[in-house]
């Protein structure tokens, strides 16, 4: 239902394929986040690994690169902020949308006063 309502044009946009796709609704309530962390690419290759062919080392597949992607899905509002390795993210609007490479340390926090919207992204890249 999620990739339903992301919607085939706007994966497109982000240069996704739409048949191998991981989508993942994260909600953090006033107070909530998630501490600084490095991804792996373990969920991905548990749904997709055998069927891809995934390379765990480099995120490539036999259909090319895997990328991951985070995008609000609402606008910002104070105390909602989101890192990628030294930039830190706020005052996004709707259709904001942010690669978040491997191997780089991210992290976000809701330090404000309603919940906070967003969707981690995972696919095949179409070059």
């Amino acid at each position: 239902m999620l990739l339903d309502l992301i919607g085939n044009s706007n994966i497109s946009m982000m240069g996704l394929r739409s048949d191998f796709l991981l989508a993942r609704l994260l909600i953090k309530l006033p107070g909530q986040g998630v501490a600084w962390h490095i991804d792996d690419i373990g969920s991905y290759y548990k749904k997709f690994g055998d069927e891809l062919s995934i390379n765990r080392e480099d995120k490539t597949c036999k259909l090319g690169e895997i990328k991951r992607f985070w995008f609000p899905v609402l606008p910002w509002e104070d105390g909602h902020v989101f890192q990628i390795s030294k930039t830190v993210l706020s005052h996004w609007i709707e259709g904001d949308v942010y690669e978040i490479p491997f191997g780089q340390g991210h992290a976000s926090s809701n330090f404000g006063y309603t919940p906070q919207y967003s969707v981690s992204l995972t696919g095949v890249f179409n070059d």
